[in-house]
C-alpha cells in the first residue's frame, strides 16, 4: 500500500527544529573534542558547527588542531556529497 504523505514546509522546519534541540552533546562528542574546541574557538554561532579540516572522508585526523567553525549547512551539504549518508545511530 502506497501513502501519499506530504508535509509543508513550516513542519519540515518545525519537526528539524525539534530534533537539532533535543540532541545531546554527549551523544555527539567525537573523541571527546567539543568542550575543548569551545574553548579554544569559541561558542558558535546559529549557523555554525564544529568540523574537521580536511573532512574526516578527505583524509582528515580528528584531533583539536584539525577543527574549524564553519558554516552548518554547507558542511553538511558538502559532506553529503563526499560519501552516501548512512542512517544515524541514536
Amino acid at each position: 500500500m502506497i501513502h501519499d504523505f506530504e508535509i509543508t514546509t513550516e513542519e519540515m522546519n518545525r519537526e528539524l527544529q525539534g530534533f537539532l534541540l533535543s540532541r545531546n552533546v554527549d551523544s555527539n562528542d567525537l573523541e571527546d573534542l567539543f568542550k575543548p574546541a569551545r574553548r579554544q574557538l569559541g561558542t558558535l554561532r546559529h549557523d555554525e558547527m564544529y568540523g574537521f579540516v580536511p573532512a574526516l572522508m578527505l583524509g582528515g585526523s580528528a584531533t583539536l588542531g584539525h577543527v574549524e567553525k564553519l558554516k552548518a549547512v554547507e558542511h553538511l551539504i558538502l559532506l553529503s556529497q563526499l560519501a552516501e549518508l548512512e542512517p544515524y545511530s541514536f
